[in-house]
Protein backbone atom coordinates (compact mmCIF):
# COMPACT_ATOMS: atom_id res chain seq x y z
CA UNK A 1 0.00 0.00 0.00
CA UNK A 2 1.64 3.10 -1.18
CA UNK A 3 0.23 5.96 1.47
CA UNK A 4 0.94 8.68 -1.44
CA UNK A 5 -1.31 7.01 -3.54
CA UNK A 6 -4.06 6.66 -0.96
CA UNK A 7 -3.65 10.28 0.17
CA UNK A 8 -4.19 11.74 -3.66
CA UNK A 9 -6.99 8.98 -4.23
CA UNK A 10 -9.19 10.76 -0.67
CA UNK A 11 -7.96 14.24 -2.09
CA UNK A 12 -9.36 13.57 -5.29
CA UNK A 13 -12.57 11.90 -3.93
CA UNK A 14 -12.95 15.09 -1.55
CA UNK A 15 -13.04 17.27 -4.90
CA UNK A 16 -15.62 15.68 -6.38
CA UNK A 17 -18.09 15.41 -3.23
CA UNK A 18 -17.17 19.11 -2.41
CA UNK A 19 -17.98 20.22 -6.47
CA UNK A 20 -21.41 18.28 -6.56
CA UNK A 21 -24.67 17.73 -4.52
CA UNK A 22 -24.16 14.55 -2.59
CA UNK A 23 -27.90 13.15 -3.87
CA UNK A 24 -26.24 13.54 -7.09
CA UNK A 25 -23.55 10.44 -6.53
CA UNK A 26 -26.78 8.37 -4.18
CA UNK A 27 -27.50 6.54 -7.55
CA UNK A 28 -23.61 5.84 -8.50
CA UNK A 29 -22.80 2.98 -6.42
CA UNK A 30 -19.55 2.37 -8.17
CA UNK A 31 -18.18 6.20 -6.75
CA UNK A 32 -19.19 5.27 -3.26
CA UNK A 33 -17.54 1.82 -3.36
CA UNK A 34 -14.17 3.74 -4.15
CA UNK A 35 -14.39 5.54 -1.34
CA UNK A 36 -15.59 2.81 0.65
CA UNK A 37 -12.77 1.00 -0.39
CA UNK A 38 -9.99 3.84 -0.11
CA UNK A 39 -11.15 4.40 3.13
CA UNK A 40 -10.98 0.50 3.98
CA UNK A 41 -7.30 0.82 2.12
CA UNK A 42 -6.03 3.74 4.64
CA UNK A 43 -7.93 2.08 7.97
CA UNK A 44 -5.84 -1.17 6.85
CA UNK A 45 -2.08 0.74 5.85
CA UNK A 46 -2.58 2.75 9.41
CA UNK A 47 -2.72 0.16 11.08
CA UNK A 48 -0.38 -1.60 9.94
CA UNK A 49 1.97 1.63 11.09
CA UNK A 50 0.72 1.76 14.22
CA UNK A 51 2.99 -0.05 16.18
CA UNK A 52 5.95 2.19 14.84
CA UNK A 53 4.99 5.01 16.91
CA UNK A 54 2.34 6.38 19.32
CA UNK A 55 2.02 9.23 17.34
CA UNK A 56 1.02 7.00 14.94
CA UNK A 57 -1.23 4.91 17.24
CA UNK A 58 -2.63 8.08 17.78
CA UNK A 59 -3.20 9.09 13.98
CA UNK A 60 -5.13 5.63 13.61
CA UNK A 61 -7.22 6.52 16.07
CA UNK A 62 -8.33 9.76 14.60
CA UNK A 63 -8.81 8.28 11.03
CA UNK A 64 -11.28 5.94 12.94
CA UNK A 65 -12.86 8.68 14.52
CA UNK A 66 -13.38 10.68 10.83
CA UNK A 67 -14.03 7.72 8.65
CA UNK A 68 -16.89 6.13 11.03
CA UNK A 69 -19.97 5.45 8.99
CA UNK A 70 -20.66 5.52 5.63
CA UNK A 71 -22.27 9.47 5.55
CA UNK A 72 -18.73 11.00 4.49
CA UNK A 73 -18.39 13.91 3.55
CA UNK A 74 -15.57 16.37 1.98
CA UNK A 75 -13.85 17.20 4.71
CA UNK A 76 -13.51 14.00 6.43
CA UNK A 77 -11.84 12.61 3.24
CA UNK A 78 -9.58 15.27 3.53
CA UNK A 79 -9.00 15.07 7.03
CA UNK A 80 -8.45 11.31 6.57
CA UNK A 81 -5.47 12.42 3.62
CA UNK A 82 -3.90 14.95 5.99
CA UNK A 83 -3.85 11.68 8.79
CA UNK A 84 -2.33 9.40 6.24
CA UNK A 85 0.56 11.86 4.88
CA UNK A 86 1.25 12.64 8.22
CA UNK A 87 1.44 8.69 9.38
CA UNK A 88 3.75 8.57 6.17
CA UNK A 89 6.20 11.00 7.21
CA UNK A 90 6.64 9.60 10.82
CA UNK A 91 6.78 5.99 9.53
CA UNK A 92 10.00 6.73 7.08
CA UNK A 93 11.65 8.82 9.81
CA UNK A 94 14.91 7.43 11.34
CA UNK A 95 14.19 5.74 14.63
CA UNK A 96 15.56 7.50 17.41
CA UNK A 97 17.96 5.84 19.73
CA UNK A 98 17.36 4.56 22.95
CA UNK A 99 16.30 6.89 25.92
CA UNK A 100 19.07 7.49 27.91
CA UNK A 101 18.28 7.42 31.93
CA UNK A 102 20.06 8.05 34.62
CA UNK A 103 19.86 5.49 37.81
CA UNK A 104 19.94 8.79 39.99
CA UNK A 105 17.15 10.56 37.94
CA UNK A 106 13.73 11.26 39.30
CA UNK A 107 11.10 12.31 36.56
CA UNK A 108 7.83 13.07 36.35
CA UNK A 109 4.76 10.98 35.05
CA UNK A 110 5.11 13.26 32.16
CA UNK A 111 9.00 12.86 31.87
CA UNK A 112 8.32 8.46 32.24
CA UNK A 113 5.56 8.91 29.52
CA UNK A 114 8.10 10.86 27.17
CA UNK A 115 10.61 8.04 27.65
CA UNK A 116 8.85 5.01 27.58
CA UNK A 117 7.06 6.66 24.21
CA UNK A 118 3.82 6.44 25.43
CA UNK A 119 1.31 9.12 25.80
CA UNK A 120 0.48 10.78 29.20
CA UNK A 121 -2.98 9.50 29.51
CA UNK A 122 -1.44 6.01 29.26
CA UNK A 123 1.09 6.35 32.01
CA UNK A 124 -1.46 8.19 34.11
CA UNK A 125 -3.29 4.99 33.91
CA UNK A 126 -0.41 2.35 34.35
CA UNK A 127 0.01 4.08 37.25
CA UNK A 128 -3.45 4.27 38.66
CA UNK A 129 -3.09 0.47 38.20
CA UNK A 130 0.15 0.43 40.38
CA UNK A 131 2.03 -1.06 36.74
CA UNK A 132 4.58 1.70 37.10
CA UNK A 133 7.01 1.73 39.92
CA UNK A 134 6.71 5.44 41.80
CA UNK A 135 6.59 6.95 45.04
CA UNK A 136 4.28 9.97 46.02
CA UNK A 137 5.52 13.61 46.97
CA UNK A 138 1.71 14.69 48.52
CA UNK A 139 -0.37 14.63 45.23
CA UNK A 140 2.23 13.80 42.79
CA UNK A 141 3.74 11.47 41.42
CA UNK A 142 7.32 10.74 40.75
CA UNK A 143 9.07 7.63 39.56
CA UNK A 144 13.26 6.54 40.15
CA UNK A 145 15.17 6.07 37.18
CA UNK A 146 16.94 3.33 38.32
CA UNK A 147 12.99 1.29 38.89
CA UNK A 148 12.08 2.85 35.28
CA UNK A 149 15.10 0.99 34.11
CA UNK A 150 14.09 -2.07 35.85
CA UNK A 151 10.57 -1.99 34.14
CA UNK A 152 11.64 -1.02 30.85
CA UNK A 153 14.17 -4.36 31.00
CA UNK A 154 11.73 -6.81 32.45
CA UNK A 155 9.66 -5.90 29.66
CA UNK A 156 7.06 -3.76 31.34
CA UNK A 157 6.24 -6.45 33.88
CA UNK A 158 4.32 -5.33 36.73
CA UNK A 159 7.00 -6.09 39.86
Amino acid sequence: MDPERLAAALRAQADVLAGFERCRFAAEEDFWHQVSSTINEARAWLAEMAGRSPEIQGLLEVALKLSLGSNWQAADLMGLADVVERAAQLATQAPSEPPRISPDAVLTLREAAALLRIPYHRAAELDRRGWLPHFRLGRQVRISGAELLAFMQSGGEKS
